[in-house]
């Protein structure tokens, strides 16, 4: 259960930090 919470963590933190960069090339450029 801890590991499978631990990847679902990381899984969000990683859609998390795509969504951030997207939104940082979209209002950057």
């Amino acid at each position: 259960m801890s590991g499978g919470y631990l990847l679902f963590k990381h899984g969000v933190n990683g859609v998390v930090l795509v969504v951030i960069v997207i939104m940082n090339v979209v209002f950057g450029a």
